[in-house]
């Protein structure tokens, strides 16, 4: 599947009602396709200075969503290549350096929920 991740977050936080909902089910699509990439795309997302604040705060919250609602999506976190998870793990700790408050506070939920 060949969607790049930021378009379909750019799309999730639109003020049309219909292209969150596009969006939304892209992002469910992705997840069921590839829930391992999903994740490193999301941490590379929520780590990447450059990218818009609202987007990595919603990123955030999507990536504490996937692992943490989901029983089945927690046991394939658990489950998860231990060299991929590390490459999350490093893309979450690098948001504590952030200047942005709310990229802080996504990875400080992300680490004190235990989820990485």
């Amino acid at each position: 599947m060949s969607i790049n991740i930021l378009d379909v977050l750019n799309q999730v936080t639109q003020n049309d009602t219909e292209k969150i909902k596009e969006g939304e089910k892209l992002l469910q699509e992705i997840k069921e396709a590839d829930f391992n990439s999903l994740l490193l795309n999301l941490s590379t997302v929520l780590s990447n200075d450059s990218t818009d604040k609202k987007i990595r705060q919603l990123t955030g919250v999507i990536f504490k969503n996937l692992i943490s609602l989901n029983p089945n999506d927690s046991f394939k976190w658990i489950a998860m290549d231990p060299n991929l998870k590390f490459q999350i793990k490093n893309n979450i700790l690098s948001c504590l350096a952030s200047e942005i408050k709310y990229v802080r506070n996504s990875a400080s939920t992300l680490i004190a929920g235990e989820f990485i």
